[in-house]
C-alpha cells in the first residue's frame, strides 16, 4: 500500500505542519496541497522507524487491514490526520459518490465521516468549521446508495456520528466541489472521533460570542473532570462567550477582565465579575478556585506572566489550566516547546497542546496535575468528621485524552 498521509488543517498552518513532520524533524514529505488541507508521502530513503498498530484496534479489524501501515504525522497544529487512499474527481456529486464508492477498499467499516477543509479562517467573515448544506447533501446520496440492495459497502456503517474508541473511520473529504479525497483512520481520542476533527457545538439561542465555541471544543477535548459547583476562574473573560458555556456546566464562574460582561452573566447567580487585570487583584482571591483558564487578548508570554503569578502564590490549589496562547506570526509556533517546559515547571506534570478548530492564530494548552500536589500542606484545612472521599484526579483516562505534540511527550 502507498504509504501516504492526509491532513486537515487550518489555513495558514501548512507549513508549521511540514516543519515539525518533515526532514530533518520527521521522513513526511509533501505530495498534494490545498489551502486547509495537504497530503503527506513517506520519504523511503530514510531510516523508518517500526510501525505499531493502532491502540484499541479489534483483532477482526486488524485481521483485515495492510500490515505495513505507517504511524501518522502528529503536530498539535493537525486537526485531522489518516491514511490517504486517493481521489475522485467529477461533475456532479452523484458521479462522485458513485465513483468513490466503486473504489472504496471492503473493509469493516464502522462510520463514515464526510466532511470539507476550511473554506477561510475560522471566525473570517462569518465562517466556521464543521457541517455545511454541501456535506448535508452529500451524506443524502450517500445514504441512498448505502440502502441499494447490494450494498457497495459489506459492513453498515453509521454517517457522520461521534466515532467509538476503535472504530474504522472511513473519511471522506470535499476538498473542492469536484475533488474529493477519501482515506481512513482510527479512532484513538476526542478529536479523532469527530468529523474532520471538528467538535460539532450546540450552539445557544443567544451566542454572546465565539469565545464559546473555543470553550465548549476546549472542555471536550481536555476531559478535565469538571463537578457542577466547582470554583473556574475566567482570565480574559469580556464580554463572556466562555463563561457562557462555564455556567451552562453548573460551575462557579469568576470573570477577570476590566471590560464590561454582558448582561445576561452579571444577572446570573453563579457569576460574579472582578473587575479589573489579574496583575491588580489580590493573590489571596486565587486560593478558592480549583481551575483556570485564559483567553486574553495579548502576546502568549503576558499569558504566561499573569498566570504564574497566581498559580506560584502560597495556598492557590489550581488542578487544570486551559490556558489560550496566541501568536502574531505562525513563526511563533517554535515558541511552544517553551511554554510549555515553563509551564510544567510550576508544578503541572501533564500538559497537552492542540489548535483547535474554532481557535484562530493561537493554539490551547491543558495543564494538569494531581490534587495532593496542588495545594501546599500548611493551608489545607483540617478534616471534620467522617473521611471524604478524595476528589477523581484531573488526569484524563488513558486511552481517550488530549494528545501531547511529539515535541513536548
Amino acid at each position: 500500500m502507498p504509504k501516504f498521509a492526509f491532513v486537515a488543517c487550518q489555513i495558514g498552518a501548512e507549513r508549521t505542519i511540514l516543519s515539525e513532520v518533515g526532514p530533518p524533524l520527521g521522513n513526511w514529505k509533501l505530495a498534494f496541497s490545498r489551502p486547509g488541507f495537504i497530503t503527506l508521502k513517506l520519504d523511503d530513503s530514510s531510516v523508518l522507524p517500526p510501525t505499531s498498530s493502532p491502540p484499541n484496534l479489534s483483532a477482526q479489524i486488524a485481521a483485515d487491514l495492510p500490515n505495513d501501515l505507517p504511524n501518522l504525522p502528529n503536530s498539535p497544529f493537525i486537526r485531522c490526520t489518516g491514511h490517504a487512499l486517493g481521489q475522485v474527481q467529477g461533475e456532479t456529486n452523484e458521479s462522485l459518490v458513485d465513483s468513490l464508492l466503486s473504489k472504496i477498499p471492503q473493509y469493516p467499516w464502522s462510520v463514515i465521516h464526510i466532511w470539507q477543509r476550511d473554506t477561510s479562517v475560522p471566525g473570517w467573515h462569518g465562517f466556521e468549521p464543521g457541517p455545511t448544506e454541501a456535506i448535508t447533501a452529500i451524506e443524502s446520496i450517500i445514504r441512498q446508495r448505502l440502502n441499494n440492495n447490494p450494498s457497495p459497502i459489506s459492513s453498515k456503517p453509521t454517517i457522520n456520528t461521534i466515532a467509538q474508541t476503535g472504530d474504522l473511520v472511513l473519511d471522506i473529504i470535499v476538498v473542492d466541489p469536484k475533488n474529493w479525497w477519501y482515506g481512513m483512520h482510527v479512532s484513538q481520542d476526542r478529536p479523532s472521533s469527530w468529523p474532520g476533527g471538528t467538535l460539532p457545538v450546540h450552539r445557544p439561542e443567544k451566542m454572546l460570542s465565539r469565545a464559546y465555541l473555543k470553550m465548549a471544543e476546549a472542555v471536550a477535548w481536555s476531559r478535565f473532570p469538571w463537578k457542577p459547583g466547582d470554583e473556574v476562574v475566567e482570565i480574559g473573560s469580556a464580554p463572556g462567550g466562555s463563561c457562557q458555556r462555564l455556567l451552562e456546566m453548573g460551575l462557579k464562574v469568576s470573570g477577570v477582565d476590566p471590560a464590561e460582561m454582558d448582561p445576561q452573566l452579571l444577572s446570573h447567580p453563579d457569576f460574579t465579575h472582578l473587575r479589573g487585570k489579574a496583575a491588580q487583584l489580590k493573590r489571596r482571591m486565587f486560593r478558592k478556585f480549583r481551575w483556570l483558564t485564559a483567553d486574553a487578548n495579548v502576546a502568549a508570554s503576558y499569558t504566561l506572566d499573569a498566570v504564574e503569578d497566581i498559580v506560584r502564590y502560597p495556598g492557590v490549589a489550581i488542578e487544570g489550566m486551559l490556558l489560550t496562547l496566541k501568536m502574531s506570526e505562525w513563526s511563533q509556533a517554535k515558541d511552544l516547546q517553551s511554554h510549555i517546559k515553563r509551564i510544567r515547571s510550576w508544578g503541572f506534570p501533564f500538559t497537552a497542546v492542540r489548535q483547535l478548530a474554532y481557535n484562530r492564530r493561537e493554539v490551547c494548552v491543558a495543564a494538569w496535575r494531581t490534587p495532593k500536589t496542588s495545594k501546599p500542606s500548611k493551608y489545607r484545612r483540617k478534616a471534620k468528621g467522617p473521611a471524604r472521599r478524595p476528589r477523581p484526579t484531573p488526569q484524563p483516562p488513558a486511552g481517550d485524552s488530549p494528545s501531547p505534540p511529539s515535541s513536548t511527550s
